[in-house]
């Protein structure tokens, strides 16, 4: 559709430069083009809201990065269902699900990373603290992912406007791919990558206290 349009404009100014062509298929391909654009501006003002707050949040360049980049994984996983189920959603559902997934469950990540670094000060063991902050945080994790898997799916279930119900499927859908990911593949990044969070983040952890040196004892105390 996209070569015939362009072979029938080009023929079209090559005999008056001021026309327009019109018609139900060049208004499609004008708001496929439009939806396109808007959903790069709108995912990577939102992709940059994000990394500046978590950012601020812990003090840390790599944070950031590895934390909306899993969240992000869990996005292309979710949009990437409906091809491989053969199903139709509407040309709007990527910059929705782009923007809400992403602000939606990126809290996740951040409570595991901050569960994460809090245990990492209190003992500084990887593997021990890794542990607990999994352990902690997966209750949380798991609440409210189910609460916002409910109320998506619900409203998915009774909605006849085939638009809001396609949209809350994929927002359900992909509020329990997000849980998945945070609960599985959160914690072994967050551990391997510990050494270079630790080199490219302001006190992520405190330093260690030097070891109270000892008097050496005189002569006189040592043969009394």
């Amino acid at each position: 559709m996209t070569g015939q349009i362009n072979t029938l404009q080009s023929i079209m100014k090559s005999y008056d430069p001021g026309s327009y062509l019109t018609g139900a298929a060049v208004m499609a391909e004008d708001l496929f083009d439009t939806a396109d654009q808007d959903f790069l501006r709108t995912n990577s003002l939102s992709i940059l809201a994000i990394l500046l707050i978590v950012a601020i949040l812990f003090r840390s360049v790599s944070m950031p990065v590895i934390l909306v980049a899993c969240i992000e994984l869990a996005i292309y996983i979710n949009e990437g269902v409906p091809y491989w189920m053969g199903t139709q959603i509407p040309f709007i559902a990527n910059t929705f699900i782009g923007c809400i997934q992403l602000g939606a469950t990126v809290d996740y990540s951040i409570l595991l990373g901050t569960r994460f670094q809090e245990e990492l000060r209190r003992d500084g063991d990887r593997k021990e603290a890794m542990v607990r902050a999994a352990t902690t945080s997966d209750h949380s994790i798991i609440t409210g992912g189910l609460v916002l898997f409910s109320a998506c799916l619900s409203v998915a279930l009774i909605s006849h406007i085939d638009l809001v119900a396609s949209l809350c499927v994929m927002l359900a859908r992909g509020t329990l791919i997000s849980v998945v990911i945070c609960l599985f593949f959160v914690p072994p990044i967050l551990l391997v990558c510990e050494p270079l969070i630790a080199r490219t983040s302001k006190n992520w952890k405190p330093a260690p206290v030097p070891a109270a040196v000892l008097p050496v004892p005189s002569e006189k105390e040592e043969f009394s």
